[in-house]
């Protein structure tokens, strides 16, 4: 396993123990798993069951049941059984807890990462499958422009996203929400306008990104996307 890497299912096998169900049993803002009925057991815990994907809460309630073994495959399978937002908050979550150095003490965990925790509660879909309501902090709404890119993030949790490709004389801009949990996010795409025949096709995108803010100067976000396997955008934009 590579300690380094940024998926989600390895950082949520990373802290899985101490992340477990009992943990968030004891945290009234997450409560018991919301998918009605039994959540598993057996060899692989819930990692094999069918169904709605999983809400953040329900992966890591789903990974608690998998053996506790140094194969993380049931943990992963968790993972990949949940929605995008709720991977992304769960990343979120983990990353905190490790940064933190939490390991299994509860207390360090709503200290150190209340705003994870209760993004990780937070994170839902919408019943119909649709891009879920969007959830932005204060710090990231604005206007925000680079080299050949504009994002733009509103109070309401709607999200524009523009780039250009000057080689080409080419462009697209992509409208929706954004989930905005710690230092993840993820870009639920329902429309767009595309400059040079291409089609709009409803997508989601992932990134982690950080802020700086440089005495003086405006604020700079920095965004990878992590949810790719080529061409994976990574933006550098400054608060208009």
């Amino acid at each position: 396993m590579n300690s380094n890497s940024w998926s989600p299912a390895v950082l949520l096998s990373a802290s899985v123990v101490a992340l477990s169900f009992g943990f968030f049993a004891g945290c009234t803002a997450l409560g018991p798993s919301s998918s009605g009925g039994d959540a598993g057991g057996g060899a692989n815990g819930d990692a094999d069951a069918g169904g709605a994907a999983l809400t953040c809460s329900e992966i890591f309630d789903c990974a608690s049941r998998c053996p506790k073994s140094n194969d993380t495959t049931c943990e992963d399978a968790c993972v990949e059984r949940g929605s995008p937002q709720a991977k992304a908050a769960a990343t979120g979550l983990v990353t905190c807890v490790q940064q933190n150095r939490c390991g299994e003490d509860p207390s360090c965990i709503q200290s150190k990462c209340q705003k994870e925790v209760q993004g990780c509660a937070d994170a839902r879909e919408t019943p119909d499958g649709s891009a879920p309501a969007g959830q932005v902090p204060a710090e990231l709404v604005g206007r925000w422009i680079g080299r050949d890119a504009i994002v733009d993030f509103r109070a309401d949790g709607t999200v524009s996203y523009f780039i250009s490709y000057p080689e080409s004389r080419c462009s697209t801009l992509d409208n929706g929400t954004v989930v905005a949990t710690g230092t993840n996010m993820t870009l639920y795409f329902t429309s767009g306008q595309y400059k040079c025949g291409w089609a709009f096709e409803p997508k989601t995108k992932t990134f982690t990104y950080t802020l700086e803010h440089p005495p003086g100067l405006n604020p700079v976000i920095h965004m990878k996307e992590t949810n790719c396997s080529t061409s994976c955008e990574s933006l550098n934009l400054d608060k208009e």
